[in-house]
């Protein structure tokens, strides 16, 4: 009876023993079921071909990422000064604001993550003027500036109120504030009417052809294993592209270094941006 009881005791242990070292590897699968969508989708590569850059047309860029391969998009992570509105039907969206220069949108979709590059038209300085008739305070609205008061003060230079605005190419509602009483532009005959049924004038900014001599180029210099060292004659910030997902990269006068992720296959698009613009990408088969 002693041999019985000490063995029945000795299993229970063993029992005990073994149930304890199971149960972290269970926490660690249960783990896994708490991770949100961006985090599993920063897990995946989506495979889908290359997304071409989105080109800024204006203030306000509708785009539609239907045929790239995304069948939705669970997130999207903008940079500052640019906001994403998901538009009713399909997969169509309205980017609205300005980067100034090239940049990218991050996407969480089913398929993986996709960093989606996006560029502006190039901006010119606008003026807005109004001639001076003994007011105390001008200021001037519109989407140049999310209609913000705060952030349309306009300067009197002599006989005339201004206010410069760095803009891309496109069409841009807006009205003066005068002492605190809101009118179109009197002397702007292009006139339309906004959500609300109210009278705007609309400025047309149009594009002007940039200096392609100007434009950055990139070339390949050596690749040593997960390195590549590019050469930049005309200097510029350097993005790296491999499959819709951004690389690490790191400038140093007119040199760039791309490191690349282990086992990394597909093509790798290089992109280049210094002041004329946006140069023609370096493409490079892994």
């Amino acid at each position: 009876m002693k041999i019985a009881s000490s063995t029945a005791f000795f299993l229970l242990l063993l029992l005990y023993a073994c149930q304890n070292n199971t149960e972290p590897q269970n926490q660690e699968k249960n783990s896994g079921k708490n991770l949100d969508k961006s985090e599993v989708a920063q897990e995946k590569t989506a495979d889908l071909p290359p997304i071409a850059p989105v080109l800024l047309t204006g203030i306000r860029t509708e785009w539609s990422w239907s045929g790239t391969g995304i069948s939705a998009v669970d997130s999207i992570v903008s940079v500052p000064g640019l906001k994403v509105e998901r538009l009713p039907k399909g997969l169509a969206f309205n980017i609205v604001g300005d980067i100034g220069l090239v940049n990218l949108i991050t996407l969480y979709t089913p398929e993986g993550q996709v960093d989606l590059l996006v560029r502006d038209a190039g901006s010119i300085p606008v003026p807005f003027r109004l001639k001076d008739k003994g007011y105390s305070q001008v200021q001037v609205v519109g989407d140049m500036n999310n209609w913000d008061s705060s952030r349309g003060l306009m300067v009197k230079k002599g006989k005339v109120w201004e206010l410069i605005f760095p803009l891309p190419p496109g069409n841009y509602r807006y009205r003066f504030v005068i002492d605190g009483q809101s009118m179109t532009d009197p002397k702007n005959p292009n006139k339309t009417k906004d959500e609300q049924g109210q009278e705007v004038s609309v400025y047309q900014v149009k594009a002007r052809e940039g200096n392609k001599k100007n434009l950055p180029t990139v070339e390949l210099s050596e690749k040593d294993g997960l390195s590549l060292r590019l050469h930049l004659p005309k200097g510029g910030a350097v993005i790296a592209l491999l499959n819709n997902r951004q690389l690490k990269t790191k400038t140093d006068g007119q040199e760039a270094f791309v490191e690349l992720p282990p086992n990394a296959k597909g093509q790798l698009r290089i992109y280049v941006q210094n002041e004329a613009g946006l140069g023609e990408p370096l493409f490079i088969n892994l």
